[in-house]
């Protein structure tokens, strides 16, 4: 059996990236542009198939046979035809089996009442598949941070390329109102700050590679402070305001948002999540002016 419709033509440019399965954002220029028409043309099409099986069912009695390949039965068949594509072209790929199955109960000689329950079952198919189509709204104040979640991170990413994929899972999911995921992949930002820290105070007893723990580095930069400035090592000589800055807003990133955050004893509200980003941004901006990977 031949396919009812050749997918690829019909399909919109949009509807072949949907088609990929990849989760998008979508804007509402874009399906007005693509799918308000197909939608209204869809409508308009269940509306004649349903006025022409209605009118036969006048002319004829409900239980009368469509006559094999005649005219009538040709009519209804270019008329699916036309409802299928416009189904693709949305993506509701489970209308064209439905359809073709139609199309040889019409040419077997099926009763107009049995086609005219088919139809009303076909309108509840794209119905369902309609429903099952999600789209989840992003706010304008929140397109940019989706969109473009590296913004303002460009002499951080200088400094520290490995937080690329984490600063952008950060603005995403604050977007996307995932508060506290958002706040766990700042703090994750925060960590490559971390081990820049570790690795200036040239301490053989820190592997920064190792992911040390925040205490055990924050401990080593304390114990840096409290030695006399010659008795530092030459990072912490040559920058040791900077690094002393750093290290006191270390520790307060790491008391006030690090612990609960990773230990899931803490949600995140939109006004805490925005904090943590704004807070260690600042603080990887600071750091990037002097420290690197």
């Amino acid at each position: 059996m031949t396919a009812l419709v050749d997918r690829g033509p019909h399909l919109s440019p949009l509807a072949i990236q949907w088609h990929s399965r990849i989760p998008q954002i979508v804007s509402l220029r874009e399906l007005l542009k693509h799918y308000a028409l197909v939608f209204c043309r869809i409508g308009a099409s269940l509306e004649a198939i349903q006025c022409k099986l209605e009118k036969l069912a006048q002319q004829h009695h409900p239980n009368a046979p469509f006559g094999g390949r005649g005219p009538e039965a040709k009519q209804i068949e270019s008329m699916f035809r036309g409802l299928a594509a416009h189904c693709v072209a949305i993506d509701l790929d489970n209308v064209a089996p439905q359809v073709e199955r139609m199309i040889i109960d019409l040419h077997d000689g099926c009763m107009i009442w049995e086609m005219r329950e088919s139809v009303r079952n076909l309108a509840l198919r794209i119905d369902d598949q309609l429903q099952g189509r999600k789209f989840l709204y992003l706010p304008p104040s929140r397109v940019a941070d989706y969109e473009q979640p590296k913004r303002g991170w460009d002499d951080v990413l200088e400094s520290f390329p490995s937080v690329v994929d984490e600063i952008s899972e950060s603005g995403r999911c604050f977007a996307l109102g995932q508060y506290t995921a958002s706040a766990f992949h700042s703090m994750r930002i925060a960590e490559a700050g971390v081990r820049a820290l570790g690795v200036s105070l040239h301490d053989p007893g820190i592997d920064p590679k190792k992911n040390p723990s925040w205490e055990k580095i924050l401990a080593r930069c304390n114990a840096e402070l409290n030695k006399e400035p010659k008795h530092r090592s030459t990072e912490w000589q040559r920058n040791g305001d900077r690094l002393t800055e750093a290290t006191l807003y270390l520790r307060g990133v790491k008391e006030a948002w690090r612990n609960p955050t990773m230990h899931v004893e803490k949600d995140y509200n939109e006004e805490q999540a925005s904090d943590v980003r704004s807070a260690v941004r600042t603080l990887m901006r600071h750091l990037a002016t002097f420290l690197h990977e």
